[in-house]
This record gives structure tokens, sequence and C-alpha cells, in this order.
């Protein structure tokens, strides 16, 4: 199983590969941890946000884990949530609204339990490492400035020797 989260512009994208199947949860919350309990068939998030905001997910998965709405239950703080559950092409998509301030958000998959290994943290949020690409693009960037600087400083010398 692989995991992980990124920021993407004001939105938490979690990612989980599950038996070559990705599932993926958007949402505007901040997201302190995820937890993947395979045994139970349940990803848990705890997510949290300014008080007397909306907060919003998506959750996405191939439509053969999810052919229907029945085959997924969303908890919020242990108490059953209405969501909107429609098929986009091959991926099944819930969809929830809840008012913001912190909160248990559990998803079960009855029809995934017992595939993979038991209870496996994906995400402590404050730990996170920057991946690589963050550095490989501020190495470019660097490079990308030094080459500038440098092809100013010498036009500037050729410059003012011709004057």
């Amino acid at each position: 199983m692989q995991k992980w989260v990124e920021p993407v512009s004001g939105w938490t994208k979690i990612r989980i590969l599950w038996s070559c199947a990705p599932i993926t949860v958007m949402t505007n919350s901040s997201v302190s941890i995820v937890i993947f309990n395979t045994t139970a068939g349940q990803l848990t998030i705890i997510v949290a946000g300014v008080e007397g905001t909306t907060g919003y997910m998506n959750i996405s998965a191939p439509k053969a884990f999810i052919p229907q709405a029945e085959d997924i239950k969303i908890y919020l703080n242990s108490a059953p949530v209405n969501f909107n559950f429609t098929i986009k092409d091959q991926y099944a998509v819930a969809e929830l609204t809840y008012e913001h301030s912190k909160h248990e958000l559990k998803l079960s998959f009855p029809v995934w339990i017992g595939d993979e290994p038991n209870l496996t943290l994906i995400k402590d949020i404050s730990s996170t490492p920057t991946t690589p690409w963050h550095y490989l693009a501020l190495i470019i960037i660097s490079v990308l400035i030094i080459i500038l600087c440098t092809t100013i400083f010498f036009l500037k010398r050729i410059k003012k020797r011709k004057l």
C-alpha cells in the first residue's frame, strides 16, 4: 500500500494506492492525522477548520471498489452523515460538507475488509518532510537565477569596456 498527503492550492489531497486501486480524498480542511485500518476497511481522518466556515470533502475510488452508495459509510464524530454519490467515468465519487471545527471523519468501505495488513499510520502532517520534487524545483530555480545574474554581470562588463 502506498500513501501520501500533499497540499493542492488551499486543499489537502490524500492519496492511497491499495491493491492497485487509487483512492483520493480532497478536503479544504486542515488535516492532522490520517489512519487507514485495512482489517476494518476504514479510513480515519482528523480535520479542523475555522468555526463558522464550511468544510468540503470529496472521496474518489474506482467504481469497482464502490459500485453503489450503500458500499461506503461516512461518519462525522461517530455519527453517520449524508453524502452525495455519483459515478463519473470509471470512478465513484462521494462528496460531503460539514461545519468546521475539529472532527474525526471515518470512511468505511465494507467490501474491502481484510484485504491488506492491519492499521497503517499513513500521515502525521506535523512531521511531513518536503518531497524530492520541491528540492529539485528549488535547485532548478536557483541555477536559472545564477545563470541570469552571471549573464547580466558579463553584459554590463562588456558594455562598460565599449564606452
